[in-house]
């Protein structure tokens, strides 16, 4: 994965505070994740891993380079 924080895991922590916590890491597992999220009425966390390449402009401008 591309994750920045690299032992960081925002559904660890969610559930580490009693909220109900999920890492997505397959397009396949969002809309099932998301329905849990919204059926179950609690505090929810959908961490989605996502890829970063292509990097976007916003993360050039962050690491001082050219949007473009």
């Amino acid at each position: 994965m591309n994750n920045r924080l690299e032992n960081g895991s925002y559904s660890e922590v969610a559930r580490a505070l009693g909220a109900d916590g999920t890492t997505i890491t397959n397009l396949t597992e969002l809309g099932p994740a998301l329905a849990h999220a919204l059926d179950s009425k609690r505090p929810a966390c959908r961490d989605v891993q996502v890829s970063l390449a292509p990097v976007p402009p916003e993360e050039r401008v962050i690491m001082g380079g050219s949007p473009f």
